[in-house]
């Protein structure tokens, strides 16, 4: 479902019982409250957890000779919000996909700088063996690529926002209707209405264990 789709679908749940709406651009009174209400509601969604399997991305970038950090904005991720912190690998550009192996992930961005940015091996060139994450989320290497190698690996996207009309959220389309019933909850505690929040509280929680089923990393079968 859509934006305006969601929207008609939460007045109608909510037991408005006037026309559907034609488009969201210039909604007024009741109608900006739903608006705004499935809008925020997505929202909400998103930020229920950090690593939502829809939310996951890939990237790919080439490491420059010499050079060992590499920042979100020279990788080109426009929509970066964290790294998959065991995704990561590595392979001579020339070689091919063929000669890939992973890198070594370092969690402790202190450990790796203690290891592998000391003495000779803050400068030695070589395979890059070893990665891990800097305080500014930028990507680091060790050791420093001596040549051109393809750098593979995940992230999670930022959230989302509606804006048009035909806007769609990213997660699985059998999960869209916990927006609406999100926003029955909204509507009702807004409404004072007890049976349209106790009707909205119980659709949302089945809603939501299925969702968190399919798409929360290790838990999907």
């Amino acid at each position: 479902m859509n934006y305006l789709e969601l929207v008609n679908e939460a007045r109608s749940l909510c037991g408005l019982s006037n026309a559907d709406l034609t488009t969201i651009v210039g909604a007024v009174d009741e109608d900006a409250r739903f608006s705004r209400w499935v809008a925020d509601e997505w929202r909400k969604i998103q930020m229920l957890h950090p690593d939502w399997e829809w939310m996951k991305k890939a990237m790919t970038f080439n490491t420059v000779a010499g050079t060992s950090s590499y920042s979100i904005s020279t990788i080109g991720l426009s929509d970066f919000a964290s790294w998959k912190q065991d995704s990561f690998r590595s392979y001579l550009t020339s070689a091919g996909q063929g000669t890939e192996r992973f890198l070594d992930f370092y969690e402790d961005y202190e450990q790796f700088r203690d290891l592998w940015l000391y003495g000779t091996r803050e400068t030695t060139q070589s395979m890059p063996v070893a990665i891990t994450i800097k305080p500014d989320k930028s990507l680091l290497l060790a050791l420093v690529p001596n040549g051109i190698y393809t750098i593979r690996g995940e992230y999670f996207s930022t959230v989302t926002a509606f804006a048009d009309d035909t806007d769609e959220p990213e997660m699985p389309e059998r999960f869209h209707m916990g927006i609406v019933y999100k926003t029955m909850v909204r509507y009702a505690m807004f409404e004072s209405a007890p049976e349209v929040l106790a009707e909205g509280t119980r659709l949302w929680a089945e809603e939501k264990a299925g969702l968190e089923l399919d798409q929360l990393p290790g838990v999907a079968y």
